[in-house]
């Protein structure tokens, strides 16, 4: 599709979204975000970053599965996908655009995007599933708490050797966010230490650390406390270990399940 066709497809596309969103939260999701499309101008915009910013910064895009996480209404989502990829799926907490979503995307036959509600955090997907997963302004609107859950299921999904595109430049906690996405991603390569993904260096290191800090702990609850702590390192790990032993915290973990 050339460029002219293709702001002429995302013109009709948007319109129709407005015209057709659901009252409500809905509505209000897509009205907003669109506000964002409402000109020519900001659509070309918008076409150029997916073309020469984010599919580009993405080896071998042609073809490839992505995730675009936060995605909103999910038109940037298709927009991406016509950049060349065989699929990219919308991931956004609000249900009411995620479930809006495959009905503006039937009415239109657009086959490269689909979507999905990513409930409590989780990305509705296996392990190792996508080639990449793009991340635009999202962690500058999310609440702190949820940085950890959020970072270790994108880590997740992306399959070895995967790319990730960040962009964050509204969050003064970008490098920090930036940081334990790289420590959580390290610990999915090398290990967790449960089941179905045997004990790896970075693990059996936290391992060693807690014992040392407390010889006396139970096997068990080492090895918890390893797997829990997987997107912590230096005096973040130190800390947490220290409020479990002397109050009873128990860390946050980034899996699903949460503390066994």
């Amino acid at each position: 599709m050339n460029h002219g066709d293709l702001v002429a497809r995302v013109r009709d596309v948007r319109d129709w979204m407005l015209e057709n969103a659901d009252s409500g939260a809905c509505a209000n999701a897509v009205n907003a975000h669109l506000k964002g499309w409402d000109t020519d101008e900001k659509i070309e915009s918008w076409i150029s970053l997916y073309r020469t910013g984010i599919s580009a910064a993405i080896p071998g895009f042609e073809g490839s599965l992505g995730i675009d996480f936060g995605c909103w209404t999910g038109l940037g989502t298709w927009v991406l996908s016509t950049m060349g990829a065989k699929c990219v799926f919308g991931v956004e907490i609000n249900r009411d655009t995620m479930r809006f979503g495959p009905r503006w995307a039937k009415q239109f036959n657009l086959d490269t995007v689909r979507f999905a509600w990513n409930a409590g955090g989780v990305i509705p997907m296996p392990s190792n599933a996508v080639d990449w997963v793009y991340v635009n302004q999202v962690f500058c609107n999310m609440r702190p708490d949820g940085f950890e859950q959020a970072t270790s299921e994108i880590a997740r999904v992306i399959r070895s050797g995967g790319t990730l595109v960040f962009c964050d430049s509204n969050n003064p906690h970008c490098p920090d966010t930036i940081e334990r996405l790289e420590r959580v991603y390290r610990t999915r390569e090398l290990g967790t230490g449960d089941e179905s993904n045997p004990a790896g260096v970075l693990f059996s290191l936290r391992v060693r650390r807690i014992r040392e800090m407390a010889p006396e702990l139970e096997p068990h609850v080492v090895q918890q406390l390893a797997k829990n702590t997987c997107y912590l390192g230096g005096p973040e790990f130190d800390q947490a270990v220290r409020a479990f032993l002397h109050a009873g915290v128990e860390p946050a973990s980034p899996f699903i399940g949460g503390w066994e």
